[in-house]
Formats: C-alpha cells, sequence, structure tokens
C-alpha cells in the first residue's frame, strides 16, 4: 500500500546535479559524496522536498516495464 506523502515542505533548488540511472557506476566517487552531503544539509534544514510528480511518473514507468 502506498501511504500520502506531504507536499507542504519549503522548496529550495539544491543546483545541478548528476542523476544517476539503474546499473550506472559513478564515474567520480567525489561528486557523488558532494551531492549525498548536500541533500543531507537540505534534510537537516527541512528544506529538501521530493519531485512528487516527477517519482510517480517514474514508478508507474517502472511497473508497466516502459521505463
Amino acid at each position: 500500500m502506498i501511504n500520502a506523502v506531504s507536499s507542504l515542505a519549503p522548496v529550495q533548488s539544491l543546483g545541478n546535479y548528476k542523476r544517476v540511472e539503474r546499473n550506472e557506476k559513478v564515474e567520480n566517487s567525489e561528486i557523488a559524496l558532494d551531492r549525498v552531503a548536500e541533500i543531507k544539509q537540505a534534510i537537516e534544514n527541512n528544506q529538501y522536498k521530493i519531485n512528487l510528480h516527477e517519482t510517480s511518473h517514474k514508478m508507474a514507468q517502472d511497473l508497466l516495464g516502459i521505463g
């Protein structure tokens, strides 16, 4: 079962980041670690927001096998 997720959290742009697709290796672990630190800081400051539209779209594609 999928639970509702509140979308009332503050929005803050976290800048550009490299999106890592399934089975793709991160070539530069330092960039990945920087991104992890950036996300961690945003979470701690209650400024991290998940794009619910993009997330649900990707989930639907994965479930339908068309992603």
